[in-house]
């Protein structure tokens, strides 16, 4: 039995990776991906360090680990909803494994081990940094580093598990659903309510008298996170109270959870798998209608809806590439409003004499929430795969009577259109929370707007050098490093953003002016530089 999962596990790795010894990276990509990843390793570090020496100056320090270990564990939980989903049921890998002599759990336990060495990727990023940049300003022990490398490579365990386990239940009722799209999409909304409803528990599981009786503690700010969740208390124990037999309780429970969950995908796992197989993708016949049938609905609107069309009809892409723009700024917004709440009660203040204090700091405010608007936009990848995600059709591109710079002008009006809507949202709830002013609100559109048509030029990456060739719609999005470049332009200009703020102290008229300049000077010389070029760049698609 461990033989098959450790031979299943190897196999699962290399296909989630896309590992491939026979080709070769271009130097070129190799150093913009260095360069790229140095920067977010950059900002991460500094990140780490203003906040670590800001909690330093209250004496509440050691909250900044324990939120660390927090928001590593609900992350976690959060992308791993959607990537077990992937991995478990829509991963090209089912069609060879599946006749195969092997027991359903043996196959969900290698699926799990390579989703949580998939999520080890995430957790040095956003783990492993933050917590050695603390340890550093603190002083601590080489103890204390051991500690952390045994807690975060144990923490992802849970998540990944409870995640996996809660797919595989819900997808065992999907049977008698054909229709593969509305199966995923059902599945997606149901686990992000359950995510959601983890994160509102966790924001409030303490009183207001509570927090502020630990806040007024030297490091007594920590035992509010401790008792988030009982991994969460496990995992902060061992680390910063050098507590052993908290850390052999989290090795334990993990370990427990990890077995269990494989129990239980031998009940239920072959239910959902083979629905989902067999489930078609939504296509039916429409009825004709003579009168329309031949109704031109205009060449840019038939281009944008056909692409549009592919995003929804492919799972994948549904739920890897549309679904989080959609669905996870809400979720963060509205989990922050609550969080916000209840520290504000907690301090004996109101929301409503909250927002009337932040009136007269309204530069500071807008330039926050832009910073916020660049945050929640960064995870709209639709340009940087809209050539790539069409495979080898694109050549198709070549012989269609279209100029090529208008095809590539639709297929980057997604993009646009969902920085944009992503835009919209977020400026509404905000200005519900905040109860911004009407000119707040249209200057955050006037810095917005443009932006959204400079987002859908990040197609010259995919355009300059598209991926043609895949073996499932998982590599476009998941083993695509080009879809950091919009993160590591976003995180500029959040960068920029907050110089012009805090450092500057630029009021907010002409920090929005100056912003708006800024984003129609660049989207108009991106779209000139993809007019005069489109023909020459477009060379690599064959």
């Amino acid at each position: 039995m461990w033989k098959r999962i450790k031979s299943l596990t190897k196999l699962f790795l290399k296909t989630t990776f896309h590992f491939n010894p026979g080709k070769k990276k271009k130097k070129g990509s190799i150093i913009l991906y260095a360069l790229l990843f140095a920067y977010l390793i950059g900002i991460v570090i500094y990140g780490s360090y203003e906040a670590v020496d800001f909690l330093k100056g209250i004496q509440q320090e050691k909250a900044f680990a324990a939120i660390i270990i927090m928001a590593n564990m609900l992350l976690a939980l959060v992308v791993m909803l959607i990537g077990s989903l992937n991995v478990l049921y829509y991963s090209t890998d089912n069609l060879a494994v599946l006749p195969l002599p092997v027991k359903a759990g043996e196959i969900v336990a290698a699926k799990l081990n390579s989703l949580i060495a998939y999520e080890y990727i995430e957790t040095a990023l956003i783990g492993l940094l933050p917590l050695s940049v603390y340890g550093v300003l603190t002083g601590q022990s080489w103890i204390y580093y051991v500690l952390m490398i045994v807690v975060l490579a144990i923490l992802p365990v849970i998540p990944v598990c409870i995640s996996a386990c809660l797919i595989i239940f819900l997808m065992s009722f999907t049977k008698g659903l054909r229709n593969k799209r509305l199966v995923q999409l059902f599945t997606m909304l149901l686990a992000l309510g359950f995510s959601f409803s983890v994160s509102f528990i966790s924001s409030s599981v303490r009183s207001e008298a509570d927090v502020m009786a630990f806040f007024n503690q030297v490091n007594g700010l920590v035992e509010v996170y401790k008792s988030v969740l009982p991994n969460v208390s496990w995992a902060v124990s061992a680390l910063l109270d050098r507590n052993i037999l908290s850390l052999l309780i989290l090795i334990a429970v993990s370990a427990l959870i990890y077995v269990l969950s494989v129990l239980f995908s031998q009940k239920f796992y072959f239910k959902g798998v083979l629905s989902s197989l067999f489930s078609s993708g939504g296509i039916h016949k429409k009825k004709v209608d003579e009168k329309t049938s031949f109704k031109s609905q205009g060449l840019p609107l038939t281009y944008i809806l056909k692409e549009f069309r592919i995003y929804l009809r492919r799972p994948t892409y549904l739920v890897q590439l549309l679904l989080p723009t959609l669905v996870v700024p809400v979720l963060m917004l509205v989990v922050f409003y609550f969080s916000a709440k209840q520290g504000m009660e907690g301090s004996g203040m109101s929301m409503d004499l909250f927002t009337e204090m932040i009136r007269g700091y309204e530069p500071i405010v807008f330039g926050c929430v832009v910073m916020v608007l660049l945050f929640n936009t960064m995870y709209s990848f639709l340009s940087v795969v809209a050539i790539s995600k069409d495979g080898k059709d694109a050549a198709f591109m070549k012989t269609i009577p279209v100029p090529l710079w208008e095809q590539v002008l639709y297929k980057a009006v997604p993009d646009m259109l969902m920085v944009l809507f992503d835009s919209v949202v977020t400026i509404l709830i905000v200005s519900f929370i905040l109860k911004l002013r009407v000119l707040v609100i249209i200057l955050l559109f006037l810095v917005m707007i443009p932006f959204s048509f400079f987002h859908g030029a990040f197609i010259y990456f995919d355009l300059r050098a598209p991926k043609l060739y895949w073996h499932n719609d998982l590599e476009i999005v998941k083993r695509n490093f080009r879809v950091m470049i919009p993160i590591a332009v976003h995180m500029v200009f959040i960068a920029l953003v907050a110089i012009l703020t805090f450092v500057a102290e630029m009021e907010m008229v002409p920090l929005a002016v100056l912003l708006t300049l800024v984003f129609s000077l660049l989207a108009f010389l991106s779209c000139l530089f993809l007019y005069k070029k489109t023909d020459t760049l477009a060379k690599a698609i064959y």
